[in-house]
């Protein structure tokens, strides 16, 4: 297995301190979408969504992430989250079977398929994405995942609380407002890698 590829246990630890953060800023987001006139959104396109959802949430989760151990990173045109140096996570719209979409770029396409990015060799390529109900009124669900290629190495979801897709969030959590958000299902993907050994080995 490439080196830079994080197993599934490895991921959960590293990124249990903040993804909450992740969780809540695709949540409220896409709340802010809601929000919007609704003559306003009707004209709007679902790719325009998707790129104001996505906006949104990098631009809250990197104020709500000040002064942690996680960076906003810009690389090849991906606005991109540093976890110490460990993984690099993008925030993404999924599919119901938690894969992007197949329009992404040639950048995108290269995250997908664990390319190291410049500078950042050591680091392993994670998506935060959510899943909107059949009627699109709502987010259903939000999942960490582990690209590779067109398919994904493993999977885990991330539960909701009492938070729903159509509500503000309040961020700014206090030691009485509970727990951390609990990992409630994950998932190893049956893909094979390709093998890292040569014949004369």
């Amino acid at each position: 297995m490439n080196e830079q590829i994080l197993s599934l246990e490895v991921a959960e630890r590293l990124l249990l301190p903040y993804i909450g953060v992740f969780r809540d800023s695709l949540l409220t987001a896409y709340a802010c979408w809601r929000d919007r006139p609704e003559d306003e959104r009707r004209y709007l396109s679902d790719q325009a969504r998707a790129f104001y959802i996505h906006d949104m949430a990098v631009g809250i989760a990197t104020a709500e992430l000040k002064g942690t151990k996680v960076l906003t990173v810009e690389s090849n045109s991906l606005k991109l989250f540093n976890v110490e140096d460990k993984a690099l996570v993008r925030l993404a719209k999924f599919g119901p079977a938690l894969t992007t979409s197949k329009n992404h770029t040639h950048q995108q396409r290269d995250f997908d398929h664990q390319l190291p990015l410049p500078g950042l060799e050591l680091a392993g390529n994670l998506v935060a994405g959510y899943v909107l109900d059949a009627l699109e009124t709502c987010i259903e669900r939000v999942a960490i995942v582990c690209p590779h290629g067109d398919g994904n190495l493993w999977s885990f979801d991330v539960d909701l609380g009492q938070a729903e897709g159509g509500t503000l969030l309040d961020l700014h959590r206090t030691p009485d407002d509970g727990p951390l958000p609990v990992i409630i299902k994950s998932r190893m993907e049956k893909l094979q890698l390709p093998s890292t050994t040569t014949d004369a080995e």
